[in-house]
């Protein structure tokens, strides 16, 4: 029981206490023992303090230790993802470049078209560094979409003409051809729209001989 003590302090005690009755069954006054365990309540108080706090802190780190281990799982499926992405605009851009240094063009027409088909790639190799290097959308897992209106067919071209000598290097035909029913503008994230269209050409790049 909680007691107070003459100076108002309180005290914790252990009571052991009986009424006792006269011969005529009254009670009478009440005997027993009281003691002071003011210090085992207050260092047991402690004990479960400290322990509430090693829980809390266990908890946290659990808590910590599982967003660390998510993160980094982002990290290597977003980078993953990334190095994929990269190899393709990149190697457009050597290809186009190979062409041009070993002097492989029929007139400066078709060397101001391959110019312009490494800046396209070199755009876009651009835009997928500049994801990369935003940590914060690395580490949230996940990629902000970017909604604006956007030219279908413009888009689809930028793919093909980063593709496009890898698959002339490797006797492949690539040819375009889109439902008239599509309208031109679409509202999306253009980027985002290209780099798909990308992948799955890169792909069939990758695995088609004939």
């Amino acid at each position: 029981v909680l007691l107070k003590r003459s100076d108002n302090l309180d005290l914790f005690a252990k009571m052991n206490i009986r009424l006792s009755y006269d011969e005529e069954n009254n009670p009478v006054f009440y005997e027993g023992s009281i003691i002071d365990i003011t210090q085992q309540v207050m260092a047991e108080a402690e004990r479960q303090k400290a322990l509430d706090a090693l829980r809390d802190e266990k908890t946290k780190i659990e808590i910590s230790a599982q967003r660390a281990r998510q993160e980094s799982q982002y990290k290597t499926k977003f980078l993953a993802g990334m190095s994929h992405e990269i190899r393709t605009p990149m190697n457009s851009i050597m290809g186009f470049l190979t062409l041009v240094e070993n002097d492989l063009f029929d007139d400066k027409e078709e060397m101001k078209s391959f110019a312009k088909d490494v800046r396209t790639a070199s755009d876009t190799l651009l835009q997928i560094i500049n994801n990369i290097l935003d940590i914060s959308k690395i580490e949230a897992g996940k990629m902000e979409l970017n909604i604006i209106e956007f030219a279908l067919r413009q888009e689809v071209d930028k793919a093909l003409a980063i593709i496009k000598q890898a698959m002339k290097s490797k006797g492949l035909q690539l040819n375009s051809i889109i439902d008239e029913t599509i309208p031109e503008g679409l509202i999306g994230d253009a980027t985002r729209f290209r780099q798909i269209i990308l992948n799955l050409l890169s792909n069939a790049h990758k695995y088609t001989e004939k």
